[in-house]
């Protein structure tokens, strides 16, 4: 019989050297000694297989125990995106298409972005005094360009709580070109409902009529601007404006003494016998409970508790776009 106590040439010790005693004091044991070896051998591949798939088993099981608790950075989808956007687009195309034209030969040329109102907290004493609500708005934005060439972005404010609905009015903006400088609805979380006095009322008509203008100095005068470095530049071309201040807050977030007001205007453009469909801005003003009421900075509905004084100032001169063309009567509708 072969000696089973032999180290291999394989191994590097003998592992059953403890029983080398028992069999030479009990014939009965050395006889099972090749079955006890054998059964040692497949218990270590037993363990040696155990141990090399349980390391990538507790490998696996702590990846995914990590991505538990740091899960990806991932971007919340609005469920009313599509809703919002197909509200929006129809009735900025209604817009467009009233008569007289609001931007005479305008063209819409596709959805730029779509931009949450974002809520704003009241805090009194360092506590918040005020809630979110249950309904979330969105600035969808839009490119267009008008009989000119001239390119817009136009902002139109939608509202959603399991229904959607546009607020406000279409709100142009024309959008920088080389050499020129860049240029309510509702507010989460401000309150509303307030009365624009008399002087809030002047001071928006006074400011209309110079940001549809082509003086940049008047505009800068009516803004109250005294920063010589700041520059203004008007849209050019309106011939008419009638503004009129239909809501506002009692108090601006960022303006000790304001309120922000939501603005209609009116624009009749050179050429046009009446004024179009109306143009929605949020505007902020400053000194509003005084004579001395100011408007300050402007910006699309929806983004009136965001805006800060000399906001729209730029730091180069602007270039005023082309006058708007004379309607002919065959393109006259």
């Amino acid at each position: 019989m072969p000696d089973l106590f032999t180290s291999h040439p394989r191994r590097h010790h003998d592992t059953n050297t403890w029983m080398r005693p028992l069999a030479d004091a009990d014939p009965q044991v050395a006889a099972r000694l090749p079955l006890l070896a054998w059964r040692g051998r497949l218990l270590q591949i037993y363990v040696w297989a155990a141990i090399i798939g349980l390391v990538p088993a507790v490998a696996a099981a702590g990846y995914f125990a990590y991505q538990a608790a740091n899960p990806p950075a991932t971007t919340a989808t609005d469920p009313y995106a599509g809703w919002r956007r197909s509200l929006a687009v129809t009735a900025l195309a209604a817009w467009l298409d009233k008569d007289p034209a609001p931007l005479p030969g305008g063209v819409l040329i596709g959805w730029e972005s779509s931009m949450p109102v974002e809520f704003i907290p009241i805090l009194k004493s360092g506590r918040q005094v005020n809630k979110p609500p249950s309904w979330t708005s969105t600035r969808e934005v839009f490119d267009v360009v008008d009989g000119r060439g001239w390119w817009w972005r136009v902002s139109v404010q939608t509202l959603c709580d399991q229904t959607c609905q546009v607020v406000g009015d279409p709100s142009p903006t024309p959008v920088a070109q080389p050499g020129r400088a860049g240029a309510g609805g509702a507010w989460p979380g401000l309150d509303k409902g307030v009365s624009p006095s008399p002087a809030v009322q002047a001071t928006v008509q006074v400011w209309a009529e110079a940001w549809l203008g082509s003086d940049a100095g008047r505009l800068a005068l009516a803004v109250g601007d005294t920063d010589p470095a700041h520059l203004y530049t008007p849209l050019g071309g309106g011939a008419a404006a009638v503004a009129a201040a239909v809501g506002a807050t009692a108090a601006a977030p960022n303006l000790e003494g304001g309120l922000v007001a939501y603005v209609t205007l009116g624009v009749t453009w050179a050429g046009q016998d009446k004024a179009g469909p109306a143009w929605g801005v949020d505007v902020l003003v400053a000194q509003a409970s005084t004579p001395a009421a100011r408007v300050v900075a402007w910006g699309p509905p929806g983004s009136g508790g965001g805006l800060v004084p000399y906001q729209n100032a730029a730091s180069t001169p602007g270039v005023l776009p082309p006058p708007m063309p004379t309607p002919t009567p065959s393109a006259t509708r």
